[in-house]
């Protein structure tokens, strides 16, 4: 987790299983997980803004969706 005076940036590995449809994907039960990256910027003392970042092609070829680079 990192901070400045109007930001958090923190990094996180996000874990999970397929378990349930993926935008029309019929779910694997395989597990994934994959490096995340989440900016929160403050206006004050209220959160303005949230942006998450992540490789989306990360998780679909560990679930076998699409072929490992």
């Amino acid at each position: 987790m990192h901070h400045a005076d109007d930001a958090v940036v923190v990094e996180f590995d996000l874990l999970g299983t397929h378990r349930g449809p993926l935008r029309g994907i019929a779910p694997t039960g395989r597990a994934f997980t994959c490096r995340m990256v989440a900016l929160f910027l403050f206006a004050g003392d209220r959160i303005v803004c949230e942006r998450v970042y992540f490789d989306s092609a990360t998780i679909l070829a560990q679930l076998g969706i699409i072929p490992n680079r």
